[in-house]
């Protein structure tokens, strides 16, 4: 990303005409930024892959609907559709309400910004963590044609092209972009031999860039992405639990091994994982070069995931369950900028609409009930098994009543939200400038949410006799229900219900800032900003011992920071401290429960009543010489609860144990990356090359409630490539190793539906392969 620094001190994207629009990204904030020719060269392929090139950002999540950010330790996945964001996605200015937006590919793009910290006043909707911001390339008058192809182990194939230039000569432009990217699995099923948890995205995007006059700018876009995988399949991980040892023994099952690096399961349901998008952009910016500008963006989208199919983990018959989800969301976003003398406004308006829907499905198997029953008698009595006392629990549960029981709980939102902003430059000097900025922020909530059963024979239990004791519950009380065979059931897969709710919110975030500039390349600033982000419905089948609604979060921060703008062949460097105090992290959680067949999916939003964010953050480009340049960046982010003594206990399956003063999840304590390449110029516009890549992340919990097995250990990964390119004719042939030392670590963790524990994904092996890139026309 180019950058320009005027006399006022304010960071300036430079765009041409061929640009949608003006946008300023705040100078008193830490960012870092990747761009599009970094991507390709290293074969990145989605957003949470980049994480690894931009310290103190953090992707993760088990299947691509549930892909979530952390910055600086703030943010989740959006398990509950109820859940907003606190990392702000925003594409071409976009804002991109799911995070799932960001598993598809990444093609054609001009580079990732990540800002990082409470953001606020100037543009879109603002957040408590931060903000990412991808850019894609934009249509432009200059013919061009680029092929981008590759090869590698694990049957890996990637194909991108583009094609851009003129329909109407010196008014209208166009730029068409097609990617694919596909990879054999690598999780081996010993249940039936076949290789699961593969890769398969494809992707395009057509654009119209017309500028009939000086003043006036319009970008039209639309794009159309699929994810189709046989995906996310994941094993237990270490230590077991005794209820789940206890109940595989007594069913005489042996799981494959706890250490996902193994790379093997034993399922008897294949995955399946399909996820889509839709979207399309209008990009509107009037206004003579100079003192006023006016900027309209409006963005359509929408994102399926139907169908995603899971299982217990094992290839016994306990469950099968099924998700579907979409979102459809509607955003309006107006500025006005002015520019006078000595200050520089912003005006704006933004409004967002969303519609969620979706549907979770169990569907249990005619082994669940020996599976739970069976393991509860083992624990007490260890000689037990299903050959010796199965019979009684089948007398009395028989197979058939629980088999193809299905539990149905769908549900729906719809959700306004609207903000109004305004911020302020004023240059009391040559050298120094104080911004100001507020925003106000409203929304309304509508949702419903329901559970209900059908299928399976229950009646043909002799316990289905006891319901009779239901019509007793008028003289002894309702507690009576409890020992009915309806009451078995309901302990065993939760009870019916449907939940009608609505929440209105509002609230107040902003910005104070002084920017001072030091010499002509360096300056310095300290800010002050705050966050907010609404509260919400619990979009989720969750017990009466869960709040229906969860609070508004709220960031407030302070940081103090050095910029060093590069120029050509010198140092490019920025340091910056913060602090933040966060006031009701919004957290994904299980639901506690007094089921017998126990359930951690992450379903369920808390609130953490204070956590605090301290750290520093370096980022630097370093071109020692003509042919040789070095990139780096490192954070430290120490991302504690102050106060959560009400945390999710994995013994107790209640919410009382206290995490006060422990790190927060998906948080890594340092992280950092360093890359270098060295250049090598031949005869004849050949250059050859070579790039070493490095990257680390120190150990963290992945799930809120830091049970035993939710721990992420340590890890640092080596990327490797070696090349050939010709300047003049544009084409690039390259040989790419990644994770060079092919290190064993754990890229996230999931819970096991109906296990009561959580499960592993490992991260890619070894893996290596060659690209070709060609431009042509340029």
């Amino acid at each position: 990303m180019g950058l320009a620094q005027s006399s006022n001190l304010q960071e300036v994207e430079v765009r041409s005409n061929s640009d949608d629009e003006v946008s300023v990204f705040p100078a008193s904030s830490s960012k870092a930024v990747v761009t599009g020719q970094a991507l390709k060269e290293s074969n990145t392929q989605t957003l949470a892959d980049a994480s690894i090139r931009l310290p103190g950002f953090y992707g993760f999540g088990s299947t691509p609907r549930l892909t979530g950010f952390t910055i600086r330790g703030l943010g989740n996945n959006q398990f509950n559709d109820g859940l907003d964001s606190s990392v702000g996605l925003y594409v071409d200015g976009v804002y991109l309400a799911r995070q799932s937006y960001g598993a598809f590919g990444l093609f054609d793009i001009e580079d990732i910004t990540v800002l990082r910290g409470p953001q606020g006043a100037a543009y879109g909707l603002g957040s408590t963590a931060g903000e990412v911001h991808l850019r894609t390339r934009a249509p432009s008058h200059t013919p061009e044609t680029a092929i981008s192809l590759g090869l590698g182990n694990y049957g890996y194939q990637q194909a991108q092209g583009s094609v851009n230039g003129s329909l109407i000569p010196g008014e209208l432009a166009g730029r068409l972009s097609v990617y694919s990217q596909q990879r054999d699995g690598l999780l081996f099923n010993q249940f039936n031999g076949e290789y699961l948890n593969n890769q398969d995205r494809v992707g395009v995007r057509g654009q119209l860039l017309w500028t009939p006059r000086d003043d006036l700018i319009v970008r039209l876009t639309g794009e159309y992405g699929l994810i189709d995988q046989r995906c996310c399949s994941i094993g237990l991980l270490a230590p077991v639990s005794p209820s789940i040892q206890a109940s595989d023994e007594y069913m005489g099952y042996n799981r494959p091994g706890t250490n996902p690096s193994d790379r093997v399961v034993d399922n008897n349901v294949e995955p399946q994982n399909k996820l889509t998008r839709e979207a399309a952009s209008v990009v509107v910016e009037w206004g003579p070069v100079g003192r006023h500008r006016f900027v309209s963006i409006t963005g359509v989208n929408q994102i399926a995931y139907n169908p995603s199919i899971n299982d217990d983990g094992t290839s016994m018959r306990l469950l099968v369950g099924s998700n579907t989800s979409r979102s459809q969301q509607l955003t309006q976003e107006l500025r006005w900028h002015s520019r006078f003398k000595r200050l520089d406004t912003t005006l704006g308006l933004f409004y967002m609409r969303q519609n969620l829907s979706g549907e979770e499905l169990g569907i249990l198997g005619d082994e669940i009930a020996l599976w739970a029953l069976g393991g509860l008698l083992r624990q007490n009595v260890p000689t037990l098994n299903r050959d010796n006392s199965g019979f009684l629990i089948n007398a009395v549960l028989p197979p058939q009543a629980l088999n193809g029981l299905r539990l149905s709980t769908p549900y729906s939102q719809v959700s306004d939200t609207f903000s109004t902003f305004a911020s302020a430059d004023l240059h009391t000097g040559p050298n120094t400038t104080v911004t100001t900025g507020i925003r106000y922020t409203g929304s309304r909530r509508d949702g419903q949410v329901s559970r209900s059963r059908s299928g399976g024979n229950l009646d043909s239990s002799p316990l289905s006799l006891t319901n009779n004791l239901a019509v007793l519950s008028g003289l002894l009380g309702p507690q009576v229900n409890a020992i009915t065979y309806d009451g078995l059931i309901d302990s065993l897969v939760g009870e019916s219900f449907d939940r009608q709710d609505s929440r209105k919110d509002s609230g107040v975030s902003g910005q104070l800032a002084l920017q001072h500039k030091l010499s002509k390349t360096l300056s310095g600033y300290a800010s002050l900003s705050r966050g907010y982000k609404s509260g919400g419905l619990n979009l989720a089948g969750l017990s009466d011992q869960v709040r229906a609604q969860f609070d508004p979060e709220i960031a407030t921060g302070i940081e103090l920071g050095l910029r060093k703008l590069p120029r050509p062949n010198a140092l490019g460097a920025s340091l910056a401290l913060y602090e933040t105090r966060v006031k009701n992290f919004q957290a994904l959680t299980y639901a506690p429960s007094d089921g017998l067949v126990s359930s951690p999916r992450q379903n369920n939003v808390l609130n953490i009543p204070t956590v605090r964010l301290q750290g520093m953050e370096i980022d630097l480009t370093y071109p020692i010489n003509r042919t040789l340049v070095v990139d780096f960046g490192l954070a430290y982010n120490r991302a504690i609860s102050t106060s959560f003594s009400n945390a999710p206990n994995e013994d107790t399956n209640r919410n009382d144990k206290n995490l006060s003063g422990k790190q927060l999840y998906n948080a890594p304590r340092w992280s950092g990356f360093a890359a270098l390449e060295k250049r090598f110029p031949m005869p004849g516009s050949l250059e050859a090359y070579v790039g070493v890549e490095h990257a680390f992340r120190t150990e963290t919990f992945g799930a809120v409630d830091q049970s035993r097995n939710s721990f992420i250990d340590s890890y640092q990964l080596t990327n490797l490539r070696l090349g050939l390119r010709n300047t003049r004719l544009g084409w690039n042939v390259q040989g790419w190793v990644k994770n060079l030392f092919d290190e064993d670590y754990l890229a996230a963790v999931a819970p096991l539906y109906s296990l009561g524990e959580y499960g592993g994904f490992a991260g890619d092996p070894l893996t290596y392969g060659v690209s070709l890139d060609l431009v042509l026309g340029r």
